[in-house]
């Protein structure tokens, strides 16, 4: 599925820990928008929905939909690497074209 970086795992630890809980799982998704047509999207995960795909990492659970394990495959999950750059990042190898400031991209 996707490979969450060790910055990814302790970024993504402090967060669910801001929201008061142990285990909520992180959703990433795909969908239309950004300078390339599709960007990558994160949200905390309140259920699990029919035909999610997870893994869990450290303790960290992450889940996506089956239309967006289609774009996601093969992705590695990191903190970004700006001073100061608190947002995750998804590097996919897929990716047809990725803007320039890697938030949006064109599939292949």
């Amino acid at each position: 599925m996707l490979q969450l970086t060790n910055c990814a795992v302790l970024r993504l630890r402090g967060m669910v820990a801001c929201h008061g809980k142990s285990c909520v799982p992180l959703r990433v998704f795909v969908k239309g928008g950004g300078c390339k047509g599709m960007r990558h999207k994160f949200c905390l995960a309140s259920c699990r929905t029919v035909g999610d795909a997870g893994m869990t990492r450290l303790g960290v659970r992450l889940v996506a939909d089956p239309l967006s394990l289609m774009y996601l495959r093969g992705s590695i999950v990191d903190c970004g690497t700006g001073v100061g750059d608190a947002r995750l990042v998804v590097y996919q190898p897929s990716a047809g074209m990725v803007c320039s400031c890697g938030a949006s991209f064109t599939p292949v």
